[in-house]
């Protein structure tokens, strides 16, 4: 194929893989713009509902606790630190520690709430658990409602194991335990105890490092097409 004074003369293997790199690359661009999008929704559920009065868990909520999501939450209940649990390799502070979970039975109903009491930083005895007691009685307390990380690898089909674990899902946890939980964490923000650090409300939903990403890969999908070009196209002399 000639244009002026150049021919374009592309061979078949470089052509493949030319079109195969652009293909991947485009996609990742294009995935990268699709997870821009759901953090963008996130980022407006967010400020909606930060905006709206407490919620006071009854236990009465259902499936439809997961719906509270950033809500500001009100539980009042008692624990059982007998079922605690510490979620491993939680950074505050360029330091690892643990996210303490315990379970609120949530006044007279069969319900419990799973409370992320706080951060711990790691002790000398580690890996061995940390011993972090519960309030006794009952209690009221005040956070907002979270969702367990849904992206996790695991290298063991051993996943529970003792007090520390590695990663929760409700599932897990009520087949662990034995009890029913509303799909909801009520991250507790006052009222921190047993040396407990409050956890840092996440507030930046990483939008523009989505938006950087989709640039790089469009940026390497361009790439790809230039050097295609450049290789396949000879000057023709006069």
């Amino acid at each position: 194929m000639r244009f002026g004074h150049f021919e374009f003369t592309p061979t078949l293997i470089p052509t493949i893989a030319a079109v195969a790199a652009i293909a991947l690359t485009a996609s990742l661009g294009q995935w990268q713009l699709r997870r821009a999008d759901e953090k963008r929704a996130l980022q407006r559920q967010y400020d909606t509902v930060r905006a709206n009065p407490a919620v006071i868990l009854t236990g009465q909520e259902g499936d439809g606790a997961k719906d509270l999501q950033f809500h500001r939450l009100i539980a009042e209940g008692e624990f059982d630190a007998t079922k605690q649990i510490f979620l491993d390799n939680q950074v505050n502070d360029e330091r690892a520690g643990y996210y303490v979970f315990t379970p609120m039975k949530l006044g007279n109903d069969r319900h419990y709430v799973l409370v992320n009491r706080g951060w711990l930083a790691r002790g000398s005895d580690y890996p061995a658990p940390p011993k972090v007691a519960a309030p006794v009685g009952v209690v009221k307390l005040q956070g907002y409602g979270a969702l367990p990380t849904k992206r996790f690898l695991e290298l063991s089909e051993n996943t529970v194991e003792g007090s520390v674990w590695q990663n929760i899902t409700f599932t897990r946890y009520e087949h662990a335990m034995g009890l029913a939980l509303l799909p909801i964490i009520l991250v507790q923000t006052t009222g921190n105890a047993e040396g407990l650090s409050p956890v840092k409300e996440q507030v930046e939903f990483g939008i523009s490092r989505h938006q950087g990403y989709a640039f790089q890969w469009f940026g390497l999908s361009i790439a790809v097409i230039a050097i295609y070009l450049f290789v396949n196209t000879r000057y023709l002399k006069k």
